[in-house]
């Protein structure tokens, strides 16, 4: 079977959270023997993604989603006039319109997986796409939210523009989900809620993986007094979760354990905001551009995910569990994972009690080894990538009977 995927950037092993997904299921796929090729668009020179794809792995293009010479003018114009609402129209490339038409017909492609809501444009409404079954592998999406309760500092009054531009974004997003052959979440809950918008939607629960081999508990005694917190800083959630974080949970753990650290590390490089806290906040580290995580994870004695609000599975969140750290995180946080609080992991959506429980769990050594070992034990079980890509097979074997 030939299996085209389109991505917003080259996906690589050190990519953020949801490209690394992708890389890591491209990489299984060719692996259990299937053709692979792979469409993104260009963001600028990525040498180490380069380097990862070359021969005999996928046939790749990238494509140029902004003009050469194009200023600020001529983009809002094309922001104004697109036939697709924002953000989509922030992903719209013309030349990948037909390219991936192009490389479906010429390739002779089985399937196209469209990895993210914003790639789906290029599955729906497109002139130059052959006959071909669709997959649109939901990341993240803005379908089941309500415009007016969003997550920005003001609510948004229902009678205003940017109400109607995001009911307008939403309209568009359920339409094309809903003309795709099938449509993939990582969560039940996500499952749920685009369900309740359309009821008769074809779609599936395609857990993220992770591989326990790769992510070994360490020695506790090389664990030193340190919360370690793996986020994508480019992604507004996880900024406003750090932010969160430690004007509200950090000072009374601070006060208490003035020798505990904080440490907030990602494959990609921070803004400027939460690059200060290190220099402003005592105690707080702030590491981007990190290639591997794992000497973090195995120097840390607790990781929290204290994200408000998320879309998809946190998988930095089950890779510290596979690698042997006791996870206290929220409510959002903990979607998809089977989260049985006091047993193999914490919950906690108020700063006092998320602070109650990291105090806990820095102070009882036998408590944290328990939620760790039940922790991992739940990784393994049921989040290792075999059993992901297992699951993704049976539904590709489905849609092309």
């Amino acid at each position: 079977m030939k299996i085209l995927f389109l991505t917003p950037k080259l996906p690589h092993s050190r990519s953020g959270d949801g490209l690394r997904v992708v890389c890591r299921r491209i990489r299984g796929l060719i692996e259990r023997g299937y053709q692979i090729g792979l469409a993104s668009l260009f963001s600028g020179w990525d040498e180490t993604g380069m380097n990862e794809w070359k021969p005999p792995n996928p046939d790749i293009r990238v494509f140029a989603f902004k003009e050469p010479g194009m200023g600020w003018v001529r983009r809002i114009g094309r922001i104004v006039w697109q036939p697709v609402p924002f953000p989509f129209c922030e992903y719209r490339s013309p030349a990948m319109l037909r390219g991936v038409g192009d490389m479906v017909e010429n390739g002779r492609y089985d399937v196209v997986v469209a990895e993210s809501c914003m790639m789906g444009q290029y599955l729906f409404h497109n002139p130059w796409l052959p006959a071909v079954r669709k997959i649109i592998s939901c990341h993240k999406f803005i379908a089941a939210e309500d415009p007016a309760y969003h997550s920005d500092p003001v609510r948004i009054p229902r009678i205003s523009l940017a109400y109607k531009r995001r009911i307008r974004s939403q309209d568009y997003e359920l339409e094309m989900l809903n003309a795709a052959d099938c449509v993939l979440v990582f969560t039940p809950e996500e499952r749920f809620a685009l369900l309740s918008r359309i009821p008769d939607l074809r779609i599936e629960v395609v857990p993220c993986g992770v591989d326990p081999l790769f992510f070994r508990p360490a020695e506790q005694s090389s664990r030193a007094r340190v919360i370690v917190f793996t986020c994508n800083f480019s992604e507004p959630a996880d900024s406003a979760a750090i932010d969160w974080f430690v004007r509200n949970v950090w000072p009374p753990l601070k006060y208490r354990y003035p020798d505990l650290v904080f440490q907030a590390i990602g494959p990609d490089y921070p803004p400027s905001s939460i690059k200060g806290m290190s220099s402003k906040l005592s105690g707080v580290e702030v590491f981007g551009g990190v290639e591997d995580i794992r000497q973090y994870l195995n120097h840390a004695m607790i990781y929290v995910c204290p994200v408000r609000e998320s879309t998809g599975m946190r998988i930095g969140s089950l890779e510290a569990m596979a690698a042997g750290l006791p996870v206290i995180t929220t409510t959002a946080g903990s979607k998809g994972i089977p989260a049985q609080a006091g047993r193999n992991c914490f919950l906690a959506d108020d700063p006092a009690i998320m602070a109650g429980y990291l105090d806990l769990m820095l102070n009882d050594a036998p408590l944290r080894s328990s939620i760790a070992h039940q922790a991992r034990d739940t990784v393994v079980e049921r989040f290792t990538w075999d059993r992901s890509l297992r699951r993704f097979e049976d539904i590709l074997g489905i849609i092309t009977r």
